[in-house]
This record gives structure tokens, C-alpha cells and sequence, in this order.
């Protein structure tokens, strides 16, 4: 994921995971991600190209500042699993 600046409470931002390979047969993609204070959601990205997946953030999305994780999950074919975890950090306010 490149380098983004991220607030508390921004909606509309895009965040996109690159897989590293082609997943444009890929289903039941859903972004496992835990917030900064534990608590865990699920997002449903969808593809972006060939090898990525895109959420945009809705309200409540991005509710706290600190470093939050995102465990992308998919199936691919017969394969069904995760990828490496994404770490981005989301500001308190802006400079």
C-alpha cells in the first residue's frame, strides 16, 4: 500500500492492497481489519486491475487514531486464504 496521509474520521479514502499476483478470478474477497484499540471489522474490497483490492472508507470506517491492520482474505479458484497483513496509520488531525 503506498504511503497515504490518513485522519480520523476521513471518508472516501481509497485503500488498496497489492496481492502480487493476477485476482481478477478471485471471490469472497473481505478485508479483516483490526483498529487501533483491538477491535476488529470486516471490509468488502473489490478488485482494482489485475492484482489489487480497493476499499473506500465510509463513515465509522476510520473512528480512531493509531496504527490499524488489514488481513485481505479471498478465494482463488480451489485456493481460499489469506495474504500478508497491511499495516497503515491513521492521524489524529491534520497538520
Amino acid at each position: 500500500m503506498a504511503e497515504l496521509n490518513i485522519y480520523v474520521d476521513d471518508i472516501g479514502t481509497i485503500i488498496e492492497v497489492d496481492m502480487g499476483e493476477d485476482i481478477t478470478a478471485a471471490t469472497d474477497m473481505e478485508f479483516h481489519v483490526q483498529k487501533p484499540d483491538g477491535s476488529k471489522i470486516t471490509w468488502m474490497p473489490k478488485i482494482a486491475g489485475t492484482q489489487k483490492l480497493r476499499y473506500v472508507t465510509a463513515e465509522g470506517d476510520l473512528n480512531m487514531a493509531g496504527d490499524y491492520r488489514i488481513q485481505p482474505e479471498l478465494r482463488l479458484g480451489s485456493w481460499w486464504g489469506h495474504a500478508k497483513t497491511v499495516l497503515f496509520s491513521v492521524k489524529k488531525e491534520h497538520d
